[in-house]
């Protein structure tokens, strides 16, 4: 079976497409999905009366291929990913199939009736090949198995889960995305535990002129945590706790009453997460990764592929950035990480280089 987490690109025939206005709008669709979600798209006709070499819609990661299928030599030396088993065919075209399937490359055929089996689906349209061409689905999925493979294993007792990334990252979309597919995977009891209010953050280390030690926004908190929540559930029972001590700060105050039993999967999160304490309680510690680069261009709100001046992220790198790079390399947080999530991409997040899976 096909490995859609392998794919990076999609070749599309869109033959036929002028046909019909809702055949058109069912390929646009298509390829705006797949663009949103980072893919490289190759449009190409197999019809021969069609011309597509006047084409005027640019986007850097879509190219007309006005060429004859198959491929010329010259072609494939100017796209080489055209051969690439990340790459996958999509075409109804006798010949075309036929050079697909002697080069042993990525191949989906639409709109026969019995469909391709694919992924547990039978494909027969494109929006439902859209639908399964998900990076962060592939991300959840390979969580939401691994949190399984950690319930199967030990069937009572509480799961704690840990998701940290910097500030910009989108660690609380994630954990929120994750919990959903917890819950559609049959784990009935998931909670979200936000401890963004209990650490402290990379902007409050700058802030703080005192520079007090210690990763929790005062000492007693991170004792409260560990003796009221993170021992109770590590020794196998249950935390009820109906009303917040007044040591812990008002706007955690939404979590109460607290109450997590021996079955729940218990999602925390927060910038700096992994102290000692969370990281050695955690039975999965998700740790998403973005570049100073990109993290920069989102702490200035720059839009997207627009260059600017090195100077910001130096600067960002002289100050948030040193900041979460200490945290980082004082608790070994990368080669702690269960699981490594790249998260460069806007609205997408992806297996970092550490977990995707290999090519074959």
């Amino acid at each position: 079976m096909m490995d859609l987490r392998r794919i990076r690109s999609v070749a599309l025939d869109i033959a036929g497409a002028e046909n019909s206005s809702k055949k058109q709008e069912e390929v646009s669709d298509f390829i705006a999905s797949l663009l949103n979600r980072n893919y490289q798209i190759y449009l190409y006709t197999t019809n021969k009366n069609r011309d597509i070499s006047g084409e005027d819609f640019h986007h850097p990661r879509l190219v007309f291929l006005a060429e004859e299928m198959p491929p010329s030599p010259a072609l494939l030396q100017s796209y080489p990913h055209l051969l690439a088993q990340e790459t996958l065919w999509i075409t109804n075209d006798g010949p075309l199939l036929d050079w697909i399937k002697e080069g042993g490359l990525s191949l989906i055929s639409l709109g026969r009736k019995q469909g391709i089996a694919l992924e547990g689906h039978s494909i027969v349209r494109l929006s439902e090949l859209a639908a399964l061409l998900d990076p962060t689905r592939f991300v959840l999925d390979h969580v939401v198995e691994r949190v399984g493979g950690l319930r199967a294993a030990r069937p009572h007792g509480a799961l704690l889960v840990g998701v940290g990334g910097p500030a910009l990252s989108g660690y609380q979309r994630f954990a929120i995305e994750l919990r959903y597919r917890l819950q559609d995977a049959g784990h009935e009891l998931v909670e979200l535990m936000d401890l963004s209010r209990l650490l402290r953050s990379t902007d409050d280390v700058l802030e703080d002129d005192k520079r007090r030690p210690g990763a929790w926004v005062h000492r007693g908190v991170g004792r409260w945590m560990k003796e009221e929540v993170i021992a109770p559930l590590k020794q196998g029972g249950q935390v009820y706790l109906p009303e917040p001590p007044a040591l812990l700060p008002a706007d955690f105050s939404a979590h109460f009453p607290l109450f997590v039993s021996e079955q729940t999967v218990l999602l925390m999160f927060a910038e700096m997460l992994f102290t000692p304490m969370i990281a050695q309680a955690s039975d999965l510690r998700v740790l998403l990764e973005v570049s100073a680069q990109e993290t920069t261009r989102r702490l200035y709100e720059i839009p997207a592929g627009e260059r600017f001046d090195p100077k910001l992220s130096e600067q960002y790198l002289a100050r948030e950035g040193k900041v979460y790079q200490d945290y980082l390399g004082k608790i070994a947080a990368v080669a702690r990480a269960s699981i490594r999530v790249d998260a460069n991409q806007d609205n997408t997040f992806y297996f970092s280089e550490a977990e995707a899976p290999a090519s074959v």
